[in-house]
């Protein structure tokens, strides 16, 4: 799971960085945008959940985002799921 992580986020152009066993924090800086995302992982699934970001106009109270934010993060989960298809 943890390769095909990093090759779905070599592809989108996220950095990963391994937190701790089963767990990886991507950031992906575009322009003036910067999203950090957590990946939880396991052998047989993961989970991207929001961690922090800057200028994609935040507001945890409303609970909205950027909508570019959730286009970036759908690809990189797609992106992991077509890296797991190929193996």
């Amino acid at each position: 799971m943890a390769k095909a992580i990093n090759m779905a986020a070599l592809r989108y152009g996220w950095e990963i960085e391994e937190t701790g066993p089963g767990l990886m924090t991507g950031t992906l800086h575009l322009r003036d945008h910067i999203a950090v995302v957590s990946i939880k992982y396991d052998a047989t699934s993961f989970e991207i959940d929001f961690k922090d970001s800057q200028n994609l106009l935040h507001n945890a109270k409303k609970n909205t985002i950027h909508d570019n934010y959730n286009r970036w993060v759908n690809n990189l989960g797609e992106e992991i799921r077509v890296q797991l298809d190929d193996r």
